[in-house]
């Protein structure tokens, strides 16, 4: 018997060396694998530290020959040279790469440009010193302002009249306000003259000017204009040289300004410069008649008259009318909701009418008793709806089939799952487009019917590789990765993050969800606004369920990502401690076959997407709902007994066609919806 005790003992003991052995060499193995990735990584690194250094100082070269050539630019102007600061490790002493010391080269350029602007600068002094002009420019009441070593102006009242500048150090450049212009060697009588002329033609603008602008004023009292203008048309004129016209019902806008003194015109919005008064009045005022006033219903209304008036003198719609033995009264009736265009039959009672709706502007069918029928809109198009009064979405007649599964380079399709307790809670696709630079989430519902089973199951029996081929076929999308989150690790991540900011657009109210704060029961309770959460806060908003229907829990739960998203692009990743504890969280609680490696690749190209909208499949839009035992039913019209088991609640796609739901993601992602 002992000896049975021993044998046993040495085959445990040979077993456990042999588990050891061959957990040895597969540590081993991982490890080297470890090894080789990191020294691949490293060299990685290596190589890219290299080219960024290279890269650093090409930049610092350009940079130290920029500084230079500002420098001689400062030195032609008057100004002193500046030393500008020099990036750190950049050789400041070198600015030129192929040639030692260049600095000093250049300083001799800079000295002789100096000394060139000395003279020139000499020689616009003597120019302002000689007696005629000193006499003439004190006469006149004129300043000379120096504006650089090379260049003065002469004002007339701070109004520029003359720019002096010195072509070289023995000729001197004269040009007016209005840019004609006189060169000089000396200051001649023809000098003078030119600047006389130019102070006479400047004062002649001012003077135009200041009578453009009481003309402007005229505008505004005359008779004509006030009558056009008293009904909706408003004349804004705070500005002594500028009138606005413009209403408030339509965009309708005409300024009126008199340009800059130097060469005073009327200028009109939409129209070219009038020199003229009376012809700038004559515009202005077919302008103004030609405002249309309307109110914005006025001019839906409008424009539904002109459309059925365009009908009723169609010769092919009337003779349709006609073999019908119908046709349309020549009376038209009004009452405070529609204006109604008759049609009646042959003994003059009434089919219906054409009625437009006042306060839309639509164009509505309605019976012989005036109840709405159908908006003109709405005919022909599809619409079978389990529930017609929430549908938002027009689904067009003549879909194309989508049999092909949308991918390109430039973009990335993935699966958001979260779970609780190993089972299937949220479903969101994320889109992101490279080369648009937008990104979308679709929310899944788990009770989307598929295959005879819903949704949410498949992940629990087949896993999430087989979640994303079903996903696929029901999309169109390529789905290609997958992310698996446990809902909790939303708690330990949001408060590693500090917290996110969520505003609710209403109120959430959940009765049956209970919480416990300082030691008290409450309901679930947030008026609608913005609230900082931290991780049991925003996990309680994704999670509720029972306070509004299971398409806005998942709008929430996309509104939550949005704002982790947020905070995460603010995160500060030298914070080791908490990037330790982000890492920490994210290994116990999420699963995903991306590796670490993808997850920086895809943040680096798609982190900054910006988030167009939050999408949810529901019968709102694409789906209608119904019950699993009833949809299978062959007679959908039999009558069902009260104890009838109508089997779970489903939500299945428009028609049953399940490329209504392929078109209406398509619709998304292409930024059409």
């Amino acid at each position: 018997m002992r000896k049975n005790y021993r044998l046993i003992i040495y085959i445990a003991a040979a077993a456990a060396a042999a588990f050891l052995i061959i957990f040895t060499v597969v540590l081993n193995s991982r490890v080297r694998r470890l090894t080789r990735s990191v020294e691949s990584q490293r060299e990685l690194i290596l190589e890219e530290s290299t080219q960024y250094r290279e890269n650093d100082d090409f930049f610092n070269q350009i940079s130290g020959m920029l500084s230079l050539d500002l420098n001689q630019t400062r030195a032609s102007l008057g100004l002193p040279v500046a030393r500008y600061p020099v990036l750190p490790g950049s050789n400041d002493k070198n600015t030129d790469p192929g040639r030692k010391d260049s600095v000093f080269y250049d300083a001799v350029s800079v000295m002789i440009q100096s000394e060139e602007d000395n003279r020139k600068s000499a020689a616009i002094g003597d120019f302002l010193r000689t007696q005629l002009i000193m006499d003439f420019l004190l006469q006149k009441d004129l300043k000379s302002v120096k504006v650089t070593n090379t260049q003065t102006r002469i004002e007339h009242n701070q109004l520029t009249l003359v720019s002096i500048e010195a072509a070289s150090e023995n000729e001197i450049v004269l040009t007016d306000f209005s840019g004609e212009s006189l060169n000089t060697r000396t200051a001649s009588r023809e000098a003078l003259y030119f600047i006389e002329n130019s102070l006479k033609s400047l004062e002649n603008a001012v003077l135009l000017k200041k009578r453009m602008s009481e003309q402007l004023k005229d505008i505004v009292s005359d008779p004509q204009i006030k009558k056009i203008c008293e009904k909706s048309i408003k004349i804004n004129n705070n500005d002594e040289d500028s009138l606005l016209f413009s209403t408030e019902r339509n965009d309708n806008k005409i300024r009126i300004q008199v340009s800059d003194i130097y060469s005073p015109v009327f200028r009109m919005t939409g129209s070219p410069d009038f020199t003229d008064y009376d012809d700038l009045y004559s515009e202005l005022v077919s302008r103004l008649t030609s405002f249309d006033l309307r109110t914005a219903e006025e001019v839906l209304i409008d424009n539904s008259r002109k459309e059925i008036n365009r009908i009723l003198d169609d010769l092919e719609f009337n003779a349709y009318l006609s073999s019908l033995n119908l046709k349309m009264s020549p009376d038209v009736r009004e009452d405070n909701d529609y204006i109604y265009y008759d049609i009646i039959h042959s003994d003059d009672r009434r089919l219906g009418s054409f009625s437009i709706l006042k306060k839309l502007g639509d164009i509505y069918l309605v019976d012989a008793d005036e109840i709405p029928i159908s908006s003109l809109k709405t005919i022909g198009i599809k619409k079978t709806l389990s529930r017609p009064s929430d549908r938002k979405l027009i689904i067009p007649e003549n879909i194309p089939n989508i049999n092909n599964l949308y991918s390109n380079e430039d973009s990335i399709t993935f699966l958001l799952v979260g779970t609780h307790e190993k089972n299937t809670d949220t479903m969101i696709l994320v889109h992101a487009d490279k080369t648009t630079g937008k990104a979308s989430m679709i929310g899944i519902p788990r009770d989307l019917y598929w295959k005879g089973r819903k949704i949410n199951s498949i992940y629990q029996y087949f896993g999430p590789e087989q979640l994303n081929k079903e996903l696929s076929l029901i999309t169109g999308l390529n789905i290609s990765n997958y992310i698996i989150v446990d809902m909790y690790a939303f708690i330990d991540i949001i408060n590693i993050l500090g917290g996110i900011e969520v505003s609710l657009d209403e109120d959430l109210v959940d009765p049956t969800y209970k919480i416990r704060e300082n030691g008290e029961w409450s309901t679930l309770n947030y008026p609608r606004g913005t609230y900082n959460l931290n991780g049991i806060e925003a996990l309680r908003i994704a999670r509720s369920r029972h306070g509004s229907n299971d398409f806005d829990r998942s709008q929430r739960q996309q509104l939550v990502i949005e704002s982790f998203l947020n905070r995460f692009r603010g995160f500060n990743l030298t914070d080791v401690d908490k990037v330790y504890g982000l890492i920490q969280a994210m290994y116990e609680y999420v699963d995903t076959d991306f590796t670490i490696f993808d997850l920086m690749s895809i943040y680096n190209a798609y982190g900054s997407s910006h988030l167009t909208g939050k999408h949810v499949l529901s019968f709102d839009n694409i789906l209608y709902d119904t019950y699993s035992n009833i949809y299978l039913l062959d007679d959908k019209e039999a009558e069902l007994p009260p104890d009838y088991n109508k089997g779970a609640w489903i939500l299945l796609p428009q028609d049953n066609d399940w490329n209504n739901i392929r078109w209406y993601v398509r619709q998304i992602i292409n930024g059409e919806l």
